[in-house]
């Protein structure tokens, strides 16, 4: 979220809102308003208001945490300030959350929309406090959001949840300790260039020119990525907008002179094994490519979209909604096509027969073979009480999220531990290279002496194959490590 507003910006908002000057916690409120895009309604005229961002206002996500946070007394207390409109209609249970009508004056909705960038320029400040943008305050105020994370204890509370996150805690301290100034370094150097290359790129329809724009302003801002986890998942997450998020030939602009490590094919690899797909494995084995037999069949080079959906059926999303999407993006027809591949096919009977499997364990509950630490996780993918009550023979849906859900964490198990090792390799090289961006099934690699380059390339991919061997033992994954540098 934008962190930035021209100074002309902010002393409009101090006059329409002058209590705000003072308080932090109201001008929190405010930024989200301004900045979110967690809107209820087409007319974006309803905003979200989950329990989280009411606590990450206040500066109490402690007391969330602790089951003690009560957002009905901060709304009430903001609502004579902005004038809001909210029923107290919510569940926590049923993961609804609070809807507030909020509007802004008229004069502040104009600014805002016709300048989409606000806070570039010189005369920049910070929204919550109004110190100026500089290089001095910019340090601080990554090392204020460093802070922040680490207190918060994130991680520690996700590893309370399953013993074997050691992984994910391993790979979070890591990324957190690194020096912000290897990013620093690339956004003052790379990110105007970057920026006029969007400006200037007609492929672009303006919706994500505008959104890419608005990114960059937010890299700008915090330079260095921050992470975070979620429960029912193994990975970590960018924090907000970051490099993390630009598509990745504006990023490769951003980041000149690193290196991007990839596993080929990571997640294909991994289902064509767990889930006993011989078509698939033998197709990786041989040196296939799924990318070009994407390009192929559908005769355009759409590699963001064809990974996207793709990861969405390993992921357990249905056949028809995706047939929906590949007709409504590449014409009707290209659904037909989709689902007919014979690689997509396979994928689809395999993904249900696996999920048929693990609907019938005994007594519901599926212990993961994809171990990775001390404790075998298990997962309850059986019927609740009430869905055997109401039983007509259907798969009910939350039955069916729960063990897509199970299913997904198998596979980044496997993931996490084909690469954390790379971590342990990092810390005894501190001296020869840093890793810079963490994205699920591979990262980006700083050399800190550009002559020996090639050398430590080699050691991490020769590291990665012996871990890989060891892997293969259980799991026989027809994957690999790809490396590019970034010239």
């Amino acid at each position: 979220m934008r962190q930035t507003v021209s100074k002309d910006f902010y002393d409009l908002i101090i006059k329409h809102y002058p209590m705000l000057q003072n308080n932090k916690s109201y001008m929190k409120f405010l930024q989200y308003r301004l900045f979110s895009n967690n809107w209820e309604d087409e007319r974006k005229s309803l905003i979200k208001v989950p329990q989280f961002n009411l606590a990450y206002c206040e500066n109490k996500l402690h007391l969330l945490k602790a089951k003690k946070y009560c957002g009905r007394t901060f709304l009430e207390e903001l609502t004579p300030i902005f004038n809001l409109d909210w029923l107290d209609d919510w569940s926590y249970s049923a993961n609804k959350c609070r809807v507030v009508g909020f509007k802004l004056p008229d004069r502040i909705d104009f600014e805002l929309i016709i300048d989409g960038h606000i806070g570039r320029g010189k005369k920049r400040v910070y929204l919550v406090d109004g110190l100026l943008f500089n290089t001095r305050n910019r340090k601080e105020k990554i090392n204020e959001a460093e802070k922040l994370l680490k207190e918060d204890k994130h991680l520690e509370w996700l590893a309370s949840h399953r013993n074997v996150r050691k992984h994910v805690r391993k790979l979070f301290n890591y990324m957190m300790k690194l020096d912000p100034k290897h990013f620093i370094k690339i956004v003052d150097k790379n990110l105007e260039k970057v920026r006029t290359n969007i400006i200037n790129d007609t492929h672009l329809i303006e919706t994500k020119r505008k959104s890419y724009l608005e990114m960059l302003d937010c890299i700008e801002e915090e330079c260095k990525p921050m992470y975070q986890g979620t429960v029912n998942s193994w990975r970590l997450f960018g924090q907000g907008q970051s490099i993390l998020g630009l598509p990745r030939e504006y990023r490769k602009q951003l980041c000149v002179g690193w290196t991007e490590f990839d596993m080929k094919s990571c997640q294909l690899s991994i289902v064509s094994v767990i889930w006993n797909i011989p078509t698939v494995r033998k197709f990786l084995e041989n040196g296939g490519d799924v990318w070009d037999l994407f390009y192929k069949t559908f005769g355009v080079r759409e590699k963001a979209f064809f990974k996207q959906t793709l990861y969405s059926v390993i992921f357990g999303k249905s056949e028809e909604r995706l047939v929906q999407l590949y007709d409504d993006t590449l014409g009707v027809g290209a659904g037909a096509k989709f689902s007919n591949l014979w690689l997509i096919r396979d994928l689809l009977e395999a993904r249900e027969a696996e999920i048929n499997r693990l609907a019938n364990v005994p007594d519901g509950k599926y212990r993961s073979p994809a171990c990775i630490g001390k404790v075998q996780p298990y997962f309850f993918t059986g019927l609740s009480k009430k869905q055997k009550k109401e039983y007509n023979g259907t798969m009910p849906y939350g039955q069916r999220k729960r063990i897509t859900s199970a299913m997904a964490q198998d596979v980044q198990m496997i993931e996490i531990a084909l690469l954390t090792p790379i971590i342990d390799l990092a810390e005894k090289n501190e001296k020869n290279y840093v890793i810079t961006l963490w994205q699920h099934d591979g990262y980006s690699v700083k050399f800190l002496d550009a002559s020996k380059r090639d050398k430590y390339t080699k050691v991490i991919v020769n590291d990665f194959n012996r871990n890989l061997e060891r892997i293969q033992k259980n799991y026989p994954i027809p994957t690999y490590l790809e490396y590019e540098h970034i010239l």
